[in-house]
């Protein structure tokens, strides 16, 4: 008998300017120390009243051995049992009763360690025992069709290491199958073949087809039926549940473990208790055999109860990792990418497990993307060699809806299993530049492509532009230079620039080129230069910021046509920037007849309203000249002036016109800043 139940651990990180918060989980522990309790029922069902029982053998299979990863320093068994033959049997001859309970309790150590391979392992495998025959063939369930003999074919190439060869085999079920509790249809798992065509499953069928995959390349691989622990009780109502993983044979290193379910490659952690391994994932856990007349054995429920007595040390991860982004600051509505170097700091291979937190008002924008439990993962799990540094990226696009009137900060945080997080901020704002999604997908497409021609790491493209920021109508030049570090002369490199490509010979030695570049509209751009032929290619992006003239409007200006002696009014204007530049030393004034009021910002990036208060007694005789001027400066330093003139009646009297010859001098105008 066999129940159907699985788990997984979902790590979900919301980051609203709050720490990450995680769910309690054992992954980091060194060790765990736990109290496994096994329980069994089953019932005689007479059918008849002439029915007789001479004997009844319960034989578990699945239950806590000694292994690689876990110590078992005690079984109790109650009622006595026989431990043999990796089977514990309970015998009843000649019972009375008609029900029976069973049960069996283990001290288990369970240790997270790790495999470490340093050294490609052979692929593929030549010369192995014959016992391992059993763990390459096909099964009713865990089946090797022709599809998934192709695929297997397509995902190997030309790769002749195994680490790399489980890597893309586990990271293909892992992105292709969802998991989805919708599979538990019944007590049986569904064929690999039925998971490679639906792409769900859950713990079991993502476990078979990975098994299948490597049964179909000739790699033994064997099903591990166990329990582990989730954090998602309230979906399973309980911590510990029934789970399945695979252990692939590594000539050299025996047995190691993939739980492609929770992302563990070459590893599990000390969460997980192993109770049987079996070459078909339909194995049954337990046994009966009865000996009588006219009755029926009818078997319950086994249940699997986990008790933790203590835990060990935290672990930390065997890598490092830094978060940056490609544009610190970016405007609404801007793509990004968040760029995360990974380095392995151990001597031997790992995968290193990584997760972007969600931000509010920042998407991340994915092709492919893992689906848990109708949930959205953002993960990359990355193989990384002795001492290799890896980087890997997010597209993320800001909110284009956020207020105009704020600047707003994002904590971009990269997480992984351990507790360990990374953090880089993104400021944006209306005004900030606007990266294009094109863009940074072909930035993204390139350097893939640098990665599959290995003679790209001889060569380096440097260039640089004679200024960062320019006008519309400027031109830039730039210069680069290309070094070839190999040992190869190539009579024949294409230098393209943005899609317009010119041919050159590259020798030994560095070669120095020159072009320059005019743009028709404003904005960050990103200039690529490709340097490539059939052993290699390399791309530099230059950024160059475009900007137009700045500008400054004055508008929405409101006053009344005449005023009385004593008549109190206000002149309202409002200025605001009308370029993507920002004027610099902006000096705003209000000139009136007999006054002048003046302003000051080092740099004017949004827009303002002003008013000002007035009196009919501040104004000299008939029609006074009023004049709002604006001027302000450029990054070149050239100037720049607005202006707005209007004019305003005075409707005094005979008597308070003379007055208005002698007074304003002494009024004073008050100002009123409404932002």
């Amino acid at each position: 008998m066999r129940v159907k139940t699985c788990s997984i651990i979902i790590l979900l990180v919301i980051i609203f300017l709050v720490p990450l918060v995680h769910a309690q989980s054992y992954d980091d522990k060194s060790t765990l120390n736990t109290v496994v309790t096994i329980s069994n029922t089953f019932d005689v069902l007479p059918t008849s009243n002439d029915y007789n029982i001479r004997s009844i053998n319960a034989s578990v299979s699945a239950y806590p051995k000694n292994d690689t990863r876990q110590i078992v320093s005690q079984i109790l068994t109650n009622p006595q049992a026989m431990i043999a033959d990796n089977a514990i049997t309970f015998f009843y001859d000649n019972p009375l009763s008609q029900h029976y309970t069973i049960q069996i309790k283990s001290d288990v150590n369970t240790r997270n360690i790790f495999d470490e391979v340093k050294v490609p392992v052979k692929f593929p495998i030549t010369a192995l025992d014959g016992s391992f025959y059993k763990y390459t063939q096909a099964t009713p369930i865990i089946d090797v069709t022709p599809e998934i003999r192709d695929l297997a074919s397509e995902l190997v190439g030309d790769n002749k290491d195994i680490y790399e060869i489980e890597y893309v085999f586990a990271e293909y079920v892992r992105k292709n199958v969802n998991y989805d509790l919708g599979s538990l249809t019944s007590n049986a798992d569904q064929k690999s073949s039925w998971v490679l065509q639906n792409k769900r499953g859950v713990c079991d069928e993502i476990t078979n087809l990975f098994i299948s995959l490597n049964r179909a390349a000739g790699i033994p691989a064997r099903f591990v039926s166990g329990v582990a622990y989730t954090n998602l009780n309230d979906i399973f109502g309980k911590n510990w549940v029934s789970h399945a993983w695979a252990e692939v044979y590594f000539p050299g290193y025996g047995w190691v473990p993939y739980d492609v379910t929770y992302g563990q490659y070459g590893f599990i952690d000390a969460g997980h208790i192993k109770l049987l391994d079996s070459v078909e994932s339909s194995s049954s856990n337990i046994n009966y055999n009865y000996y009588g007349r006219n009755i029926q054995l009818k078997p319950g429920s086994m249940d699997i109860d986990v008790n933790i007595l203590d835990f060990g040390e935290n672990v930390k991860s065997k890598y490092s990792f830094q978060t940056t982004l490609f544009s610190e600051q970016a405007g609404f509505g801007s793509y990004n990418l968040v760029k995360v170097e990974i380095k392995n700091n151990k001597d031997y291979y790992i995968v290193a497990d990584l997760y972007l937190g969600e931000t509010e008002n920042v998407k991340i924008i994915e092709n492919s993307v893992e689906r848990v439990l109708n949930k959205t993962l953002h993960r990359k799990e990355v193989l990384l060699k002795p001492y290799q540094i890896k980087t890997v990226y997010w597209l993320v696009k800001i909110d284009d809806s956020l207020d105009k009137n704020y600047i707003y900060t994002f904590p971009i945080t990269v997480y992984n299993t351990y507790n360990e997080t990374s953090t880089a901020n993104l400021d944006s704002r209306k005004d900030y530049v606007l990266l294009d999604a094109d863009y940074l997908n072909k930035l993204l497409a390139s350097q893939d492509a640098e990665s599959r021609k290995p003679y790209s790491r001889y060569i380096t493209v440097q260039c640089i532009p004679e200024v960062s920021n320019m006008y519309l109508e400027d031109t830039v030049t730039v210069g680069c230079v290309i070094d070839n570090k190999g040992d190869k002369s190539f009579s024949s490199i294409n230098i393209c620039v943005d899609g317009n490509c010119t041919t050159q010979n590259l020798a030994i030695q560095r070669l120095s080129t020159t072009f320059t570049k005019k743009f028709s509209d404003v904005g960050l751009k990103n200039i690529e230069v490709k340097v490539y032929n059939d052993d290699f290619i390399k791309v530099s992006y230059v950024p160059i910021n475009v900007q137009d003239k700045p500008k400054i409007l004055i508008s929405d200006v409101k006053m009344p046509e005449s005023v009385l002696y004593n008549e109190q009014f206000d002149i309202v204007f409002k200025i605001s920037k009308e370029s993507s530049s920002t004027p610099k030393n902006l000096r705003l004034s209000l000139i009136g007849p007999v006054s002048k009021v003046e302003w000051l910002f080092e740099g004017f990036d949004t827009q303002k309203i002003f008013s000002i208060k007035s009196s009919g007694s501040a104004m000299s005789p008939g029609t006074n000249n009023y004049k709002i001027v604006v001027q302000y400066k450029d990054d070149k330093g050239n100037d720049y002036i607005e202006e707005y003139p209007f004019q305003i009646e005075s409707d005094a009297g005979f008597f308070e016109n003379i007055l208005l010859y002698f007074n304003v001098i002494g009024h004073s105008i008050e100002k009123v800043f409404i932002e």
